[in-house]
């Protein structure tokens, strides 16, 4: 998940509920998600997202409240495995 307010709360919320494994990117992160990292549901990255922080990933929400940082993390799962 790269993005830390809202729009990833909602999202993470969703899928843990899916029984996935969940990892946040972020430099700023709302207190609920700091609360479901302290209740071991989540891992935290407090940074800025990196091109290999979804190498290993299954599925990459770009779940921030800025859409021109959703739309430049469109597509960089290809490139993080190789083939883009």
């Amino acid at each position: 998940m790269i993005g830390g307010g809202q729009v990833a709360l909602r999202k993470a919320t969703s899928i843990l509920e899916c029984g996935a494994k969940v990892t946040v990117v972020s430099p700023l992160i709302l207190p609920e998600l700091k609360k479901l990292t302290r209740r071991k549901k989540i891992t935290l990255i407090q940074r800025n997202y990196r091109l290999e922080d979804i190498k290993e990933a299954k599925m990459v929400f770009a779940a921030t409240d800025s859409k021109e940082t959703n739309r430049k993390n469109f597509g960089q799962g290809e490139k993080a495995k190789g083939s883009g």
